[in-house]
């Protein structure tokens, strides 16, 4: 249901506002769009802000690979919907690399002890050290 996965986005992204550092990164899930809208948090990356230059565009694919895709790039059965859908050992790498300090996924994902925060659709998951 789209209106009560849509709640279930917002209130999640309210209690990432009310409860998160205002300088904490987040994986978000790929067909995210209005995070930093509601949360008002900066994002490791997303499908939506594609950067206008050559060398921006370039470095845009390459996280975007590194965040959303495990085998081809081209084919889309391959792209991952959610960074937390990943091996735990492999976020906690994404997550150093791009210091990220949480991520934000559907709430059938189990990546304890980390969790935060979960609703009836998504769950928030602490992955940095600090």
């Amino acid at each position: 249901d789209k209106t009560a996965s849509l709640r279930a986005w917002r209130d999640a992204c309210e209690w990432i506002r009310q409860n998160t550092p205002a300088d904490a990164r987040f994986f978000t899930p790929r067909n995210s769009q209005t995070f930093r809208w509601y949360a008002e948090r900066p994002e490791v990356g997303n499908w939506k802000d594609i950067p206008q230059d050559p060398q921006g565009l370039v470095e845009w694919r390459l996280r975007m690979q590194n965040i959303f895709y495990e085998g081809d790039p081209c084919a889309w059965r391959s792209w991952y919907e959610s960074p937390g859908d990943k091996p735990l050992k492999q976020l906690l790498k994404l997550a150093k690399k791009y210091d990220a300090d949480y991520v934000v996924c559907p709430n059938t994902l189990d990546l304890e002890p980390h969790r935060v925060y979960r609703n009836n659709f998504y769950a928030v998951y602490r992955i940095s050290s600090d």
